[in-house]
C-alpha cells in the first residue's frame, strides 16, 4: 500500500489561525455589543441584553431575554479564552514546524558543501 509520507501544511495551520482568531474576535464584538476591551474577554451580553429588554414590549419576554444574557455570559467569555488559546496553540505549532523546517534546510546546505 501506497502512501505519501507525513506531511504538515503549515499553510493550513496558518489559515486555521487565522481563521479562528476572526471567529473570536466576531464572537467578542457580539458578546460585547460594541464594545471590544469588554467583548474580547466575552462579556457585555448581560449588559447589551439588559438594555433592550425594556423595549421588547412584554414583561415575561424581556426577562427571558435577561436570564439569557445572564445564563450565557459565562459560557461565552469561556468560549472566547478557549478559541484564542486553541489559535495560539496552532501558532505555537506553525512556529515549531517553521523553525524545524529551517533547521533541516540549513543542515542539508551544510552537508552537501562538505560532501
Amino acid at each position: 500500500m501506497a502512501h505519501d509520507g507525513f506531511r504538515v501544511d503549515v499553510g493550513a495551520l496558518q489559515d486555521a489561525e487565522e481563521g479562528i482568531r476572526g471567529a473570536v474576535a466576531e464572537l467578542g464584538e457580539m458578546a460585547g455589543w460594541g464594545g471590544a476591551a469588554v467583548g474580547e474577554q466575552g462579556m457585555g451580553l448581560k449588559e447589551g441584553l439588559l438594555n433592550s429588554a425594556v423595549h421588547v414590549g412584554h414583561e415575561t419576554l424581556g426577562g427571558a431575554l435577561i436570564q439569557f444574557g445572564v445564563s450565557w455570559e459565562w459560557g461565552v467569555r469561556y468560549m472566547v479564552e478557549d478559541g484564542y488559546a486553541a489559535a495560539d496553540a496552532l501558532g505555537e505549532s506553525r512556529a515549531a514546524y517553521q523553525q524545524m523546517d529551517a533547521e533541516a534546510e540549513q543542515k542539508l546546505i551544510a552537508s552537501l558543501r562538505e560532501g
